[in-house]
């Protein structure tokens, strides 16, 4: 594009070609009438022919002219001469940060040029404007390497993905905010502080190309550059304060949305879960257990005793009952005493009186049962010592 060196437009001499992106380039030239030189940055042939982005440069132009903050580039002229787009401002001799980018290798230096850009932008937003278009190539350093912002306020169109700096959110034509501001800041960092871009898309730590860069370092990158703006500092004020932190404790463990794992108990090994929680013991059960042993228990002893003998023999009596039969055995062997069977008397065992009630009512069913049993039983007995 020097075929543009030597022309005048308006009243501006083009002098030499300082840089050039996708879309623009940037001359030095020299305005006579005010004998100064400025910088001259006019748009490509093509990016004319989008009356969309024509536009969204002069408009940007426009905003610019009317701020006025030590970390944004002035702009002292703007408009459209036959088919030459452009906007004027003080010439920087400097260049730009991304001519200059291997001052901020150093992480002090690069946290330095991030807070004064930073303070830019907070000027930018409080008159109600995103910056949007923020790269190391819009950003201009005077002799003291103060930065300079420019070229805010010009969106990429959507689709347009090979500017490593454009969010997901401008790649695919959603609504920007400080957090879209946010991303492209994590893009200049990493471009800072290991001399390149990260690939378009793709978030990666600085200190996989840099082993001396504290953690806390890498986690404010990856914050920044999250694909989700939900998940990213909510704006460039947060991102410094993060930062910061990570500049002024190095070795501070990184802050992480996750919860720690819990450290294992003494004497336990690494491999073991240690994050589930201890086993307790349930008391609960244990006690209910106990009483209805307990209700069982006595239950048994409330029941079963008045089933048996008065002598407490709890085995089948092999003897006849103590009461006998009016006729003699041995005088009537052939009359079966089922015909006649003797009436009981008080010394059968009977449930005794008195028992508590709630006895009849949780067992004495089973009870009930026992007891029609053992009749039953001691009355075959009988049978058999009298004989048939």
């Amino acid at each position: 594009m020097t075929d543009y060196i030597g022309r005048t437009i308006g009243e501006y001499q083009l002098i030499e070609l300082l840089a050039e992106d996708e879309h623009t380039l940037q001359i030095k030239a020299f305005q006579p009438g005010e004998e100064r030189y400025v910088n001259f940055t006019m748009l490509k042939p093509h990016a004319v022919k989008d009356s969309l982005f024509v536009q969204q440069f002069l408009n940007a132009a426009e905003i610019a002219s009317k701020l006025g903050h030590p970390n944004i580039l002035p702009v002292l002229d703007f408009g459209q001469q036959e088919s030459t787009v452009f906007r004027v401002s003080p010439l920087t001799e400097s260049g730009t940060v991304r001519d200059h980018r291997g001052w901020f290798y150093d992480l002090h230096n690069a946290n330095q040029l991030l807070s004064q850009v930073i303070d830019g932008l907070a000027y930018i937003y409080t008159h109600g404007h995103i910056h949007g278009n923020l790269k190391s190539s819009n950003i201009f350093l005077n002799a003291d390497l103060r930065p300079l912002l420019a070229g805010f306020g010009i969106t990429q169109p959507p689709g347009h993905a090979e500017n490593p700096y454009l969010s997901p959110e401008q790649i695919q034509g959603g609504v920007i905010d400080q957090r879209s501001d946010v991303y492209a800041l994590g893009v200049l960092l990493y471009e800072l502080l290991t001399g390149v871009t990260p690939p378009v898309g793709i978030v990666v730590k600085p200190s996989s190309m840099r082993q001396d860069l504290p953690p806390a370092v890498d986690q404010v990158v990856l914050k920044a550059m999250a694909q989700n703006p939900e998940q990213r500092f909510e704006s460039p004020v947060d991102f410094r304060r993060a930062l910061q932190i990570g500049v002024d404790h190095p070795d501070a463990a990184p802050a992480v949305s996750e919860a720690p794992p819990t450290p294992p108990a003494p004497g336990v090994s690494q491999s073991v879960n240690v994050q589930q929680p201890p086993k307790r013991t349930n008391w609960t059960a244990i006690i209910l257990g106990i009483v209805l042993v307990g209700v069982i228990i006595g239950g048994a002893f409330l029941i079963l005793p008045p089933l048996f003998d008065d002598d407490g023999d709890a085995e089948v009596p092999t003897e006849p009952p103590v009461e006998q039969p009016t006729e003699p055995p041995v005088e009537q062997p052939t009359e079966p005493p089922v015909e006649q069977p003797p009436e009981p008397t008080a010394e059968e065992p009977e449930i005794p009186g008195g028992l508590p009630d709630f006895c009849y009512s949780i067992v004495g069913a089973a009870g009930l049962a026992v007891f029609g049993i053992t009749a039953a039983a001691k009355k075959r007995q009988r049978e058999i010592f009298y004989g048939d």
